[in-house]
């Protein structure tokens, strides 16, 4: 038969919108009111998701349209489930987070029975802090050479079959170059391993320097804001002093210079963004030490007025609950500011 086009609308089209309309309002409404239970909230949320549904809304139309002569039933139970991708997606972002697991400084050519106890704590993430691999003063064939040892580890392969995420930042030995900072020469194209591995595709890192970034998980009221900074692509070459007490372990002298950095001025400037926004905890994630003083190989220390500027910013935004961890020493350590 043939129909005018509101016969058509209202026969053939009709059924497909009542149900898309239904499953949205239903999942928007009832996340917002598990996710955000704050005035304003609700109603926020809930558009937003509702209306990125309908951005979708012409594929699940276009797929039904192709169904529903031969297979009209499977059209929409195929259909249906386009049109409310976002509302799981959003879920999955305001789910907060309830473990944490952290660590760095991974020998891909040893054993690492590590993996086995991250798995059976069953963490929601998994943040790794650098010196994800040895591969520094290597060449670049050796760098993806070690990333495939790291990945081919049967404890780390069963973290990613059970879609637990992975998130990661690097320190000199997954960098490609011992103690290395903005001086190394083969810094863009280790970039481009690093985010070919863990892996990193559609995202802000593939098209500028550096690979700092953010993710931030949980409804308002147990929001948090996790902060990867890249204390290597920028970092302003270290001063070398002498050797301690006879032993082979380079000791760095501050860097006074007032041209210094240790982040760049682009990263300094992404982090003040970042830390404009709302969260209730922060975690910010460093290779190097942030706090101590006292040891002389790579911190934070060794560039004293970034160091105090990170703190000033800190204050500046007012930000109450931080915590910061780090890696690169091979050994356990809370201290508080």
């Amino acid at each position: 038969a043939t129909y005018g086009i509101r016969g058509y609308v209202l026969k053939v089209l009709r059924p497909f919108i009542l149900l898309t309309i239904g499953v949205a309002l239903l999942w928007s409404w009832s996340l917002g009111f598990v996710f955000a239970l704050t005035p304003g909230g609700i109603l926020r949320r809930g558009l937003v998701m509702t209306a990125v549904a309908l951005l979708l809304w012409p594929l699940s139309l276009l797929l039904f349209l192709v169904m529903r002569r031969r297979k009209p039933a499977l059209g929409v139970f195929l259909a249906l489930p386009l049109s409310c991708m976002p509302f799981y997606a959003h879920a999955q972002e305001e789910k907060p987070l309830q473990r944490i697991a952290f660590g760095s400084c991974i020998r891909q050519d040893m054993p690492q029975p590590v993996w086995k106890g991250i798995n059976e704590a069953n963490p929601d993430v998994l943040l790794l802090l650098g010196d994800n691999i040895y591969a520094a003063g290597t060449d670049l064939k050796r760098i993806r050479s070690e990333y495939e040892n790291l990945f081919s580890q049967p404890g780390i392969k069963k973290l990613a079959s059970r879609k637990i995420p992975l998130f990661a930042i690097w320190d000199d030995n997954d960098y490609g170059m011992a103690d290395g900072g903005a001086d190394y020469r083969l810094k863009s194209e280790s970039k481009d391993i690093f985010l070919d591995f863990f892996p990193i595709s559609r995202d802000p890192r593939r098209t500028r320097e550096g690979i700092y970034f953010s993710r931030t998980f949980g409804p308002v009221g147990r929001r948090l804001q996790l902060i990867f900074l890249d204390t290597r692509y920028f970092r302003t070459p270290l001063i070398t002093g002498p050797e301690h007490h006879g032993t082979h372990d380079t000791q760095y002298l501050p860097n006074q210079n007032g041209a210094a950095t240790l982040l760049g001025s682009q990263q300094w400037a992404w982090l003040s963004e970042q830390l404009d926004k709302d969260a209730d905890l922060t975690f910010i994630v460093s290779g190097i030490q942030v706090l101590p003083t006292e040891h002389g190989g790579e911190k934070w220390a060794n560039f004293p007025l970034e160091r105090t500027k990170l703190f000033q910013l800190l204050n500046q935004k007012r930000r109450q609950r931080v915590m910061i961890l780090s890696g690169d020493r091979h050994y356990s350590e809370i201290s508080r500011l």
